[in-house]
């Protein structure tokens, strides 16, 4: 299913990245190579807005749905708060509710807020490298989202957006180190992307108890639906 087949390829990207064993500082390249998209810090949290239809828009639609996102690779793990209405929560997880992600190592859990209910999502590989990014293919210099100039990245039926610097000419990646993420997207309706709020990017650690999964999770927690997550 679309799930399967988008985390899966996250996987493929996160191996790859694991082998070429890049340090952030390869980020930086010169005009004679294509750029490369921009590794993530080892921890940083922000709010993400999701449920959005139109690709790169000029301004936040009223369809928007406002989630938040913690990273910790020092934990090996990213927590997504997933508000009510969010098209992840509804398709993978059948709740118009909140919902949960605990990606611990590399595993996945998946929390529903309004039941307690926890489940194991089998499709996804965890936790991303920071440098998952690297193993991306640059496509251009000239897009842009909510306005601001941006520069595009694929891998597979992915696309990847992040920040185009004011010092940054097209085919360089300038002061790339500082590049942020802007958009995350995946197959089919764009319902499902990552929208980026810069406005609330923070580098740095959260507390280590945000990523403490729920005592419902337990040891063995149940399968998450397969009809839900793979629909």
């Amino acid at each position: 299913g679309q799930k399967a087949t988008a985390m899966a390829a996250v996987a493929a990207v996160a191996a790859v990245a694991l082998a070429m064993a890049v340090t952030p500082a390869a980020a930086v390249v010169t005009s004679s190579a294509a750029p490369t998209a921009t590794p993530w810090p080892q921890a940083f949290r922000s709010a993400l807005w999701s449920n959005i239809t139109t690709p790169r828009p000029d301004s936040l639609p009223s369809t928007a749905v406002r989630e938040y996102m913690w990273y910790d690779w020092s934990l090996e793990a990213q927590r997504i708060n997933h508000a009510a209405g969010a098209y992840e929560c509804m398709h993978f997880y059948g709740t118009d509710g909140p919902c949960t992600l605990f990606f611990r190592g590399a595993q996945l859990f998946a929390y529903i807020n309004d039941t307690g209910r926890c489940c194991l999502d089998t499709s996804s590989p965890g936790a991303p490298f920071p440098n998952w990014t690297l193993a991306m293919t640059w496509v251009n210099d000239d897009s842009e989202v909510f306005g601001a100039p941006a520069t595009q990245f694929t891998f597979g039926r992915h696309m990847y957006w992040e920040e185009r610097l004011a010092d940054e000419r097209p085919g360089e990646a300038g002061d790339a180190a500082a590049a942020r993420p802007l958009v995350f997207s995946f197959p089919g309706t764009g319902r499902q992307d990552w929208y980026w709020d810069l406005s609330t990017w923070t580098v740095g650690p959260s507390p280590a108890s945000l990523f403490q999964l729920p005592s419902s999770c337990g040891a063995q927690p149940p399968l998450c639906n397969a009809t839900a997550v793979s629909a």
